[in-house]
């Protein structure tokens, strides 16, 4: 798939940061050809899209993408994990698995948003791509229109995966320690339930302020370190 064509990929993250809900990394693969017409579409970095925009965007990127995966983090995991070693896991991962779709050899460029202190995973990457040049920038999103397109697709599914836990637990709000509605949700969920419902992030520190007896403290530093699942069922 993709031979003869020159590919370009990127790679971007939506929901590292909220106490709620999962991290979703979106990976698109573009003819280069693409791009024009995606930037001339309106494809720039999903923050200074509104959903409805990001979500009329998504059939076009997708159409014009040779392949797109989306690979989630849960929370649990999330907890279990350094999270730019969880994150770069599962960009690698994303990568191999990129690579068994299309022909590596027409991918010439690889361009993911910044995880901070990974650098040397790039050499990994040429590996599974030998002829692509692979870039590791901050506001990769803002730059480069294949990002702002995996950007897009990432945060597009995690706006659906939210709604969807509205429906299922109430008015979350949007997941962000931040928001007042998210906070109050949290303080009455501490109140209901005897047990953590596992949508929650209890590694953070709202956590913490929060729901005291639900928190799970991260070892400071601990590159990939994991926790025993028994500690989940307190």
């Amino acid at each position: 798939m993709g031979e003869g064509i020159s590919i370009t990929i990127g790679v971007d993250e939506a929901g590292r940061g909220p106490v709620i809900g999962d991290m979703f990394i979106a990976l698109v693969a573009i003819p280069l050809g693409n791009l024009k017409y995606l930037k001339d579409l309106g494809v720039v970095d999903s923050k200074l899209l509104t959903p409805q925009m990001r979500s009329q965007l998504v059939p076009s990127i997708v159409k014009q993408s040779l392949a797109t995966l989306i690979i989630t983090a849960s929370p649990i995991e999330i907890d279990l994990w350094n999270l730019n070693v969880l994150e770069w896991k599962k960009i690698l991962a994303g990568v191999t698995a990129l690579a068994t779709a299309i022909d590596a050899n027409s991918v010439k460029r690889v361009v993911i948003d910044m995880v901070r202190g990974f650098r040397e995973s790039v050499g990994y990457i040429k590996k599974a791509y030998p002829c692509a040049e692979v870039i590791v920038e901050e506001r990769a999103d803002y730059k480069y229109v294949e990002v702002s397109a995996a950007s897009i697709i990432a945060k597009h599914y995690r706006d659906l995966a939210i709604s969807g836990l509205k429906e299922a637990y109430g008015d979350i709000g949007s997941g962000y320690s931040r928001d007042p509605k998210t906070v109050e949700w949290l303080r009455k969920a501490y109140e209901t339930y005897e047990n953590p419902p596992q949508i929650i992030r209890r590694s953070w520190s709202s956590i913490k302020d929060i729901a005291p007896k639900w928190y799970l403290a991260k070892k400071a530093g601990a590159r990939g370190r994991q926790r025993s699942l028994l500690e989940f069922t307190r």
